[in-house]
């Protein structure tokens, strides 16, 4: 198995991983299961190689596409691995409204998004960061693999 199919398959059962340094970041670690730890332990050299040179995800394409500041309707990003849409809102308030609904999902407002692509990280960071806030956004225990 390569480490792009192993990364897609851990990500397919809801698995996020991202570089942290030198380290392997993996959210949420409950769902990994012993022979993940060791297969990533074994090929965590290949796997952040892999990692640091993937192609930008559809949600980074689509954003770098999309002009944020003139957003006037809410954007609906399809993020693979999600379980649904992403939605980036034009107002706090609608960000807020979608993520309260009776079917919760995940939005954001675009002021936040504008954000983190402003923030002045280097690309791998922005990615982490992008990723990490879209699909956790907020507080969410990390296993890092050292």
């Amino acid at each position: 198995m390569t480490p792009a199919e192993l990364v897609e398959t851990l990500e397919r059962r809801g698995l996020h991983l991202r570089v942290d340094g030198e380290d392997l970041a993996i959210r949420p670690p409950s769902a990994l299961t012993q022979e993940d730890v060791a297969t990533l332990k074994a090929r965590k050299s290949e796997v952040l190689a892999f990692l640091r040179h993937r192609p930008a995800s559809p949600v980074l394409e689509t954003l770098a596409a999309t002009s944020l500041y003139k957003l006037t309707k809410t954007l609906v990003v399809e993020v693979p691995g999600l379980g649904g849409p992403l939605y980036i809102t034009p107002s706090c308030a609608e960000a807020e409204r979608l993520r309260t609904e009776p079917k919760p999902c995940v939005a954001l407002c675009c002021c936040r998004v504008i954000d983190m692509l402003l923030s002045g990280v280097d690309k791998a960071g922005a990615r982490a960061a992008l990723e990490a806030a879209l699909l956790f956004g907020g507080d969410v225990e990390t296993s890092t693999v050292q």
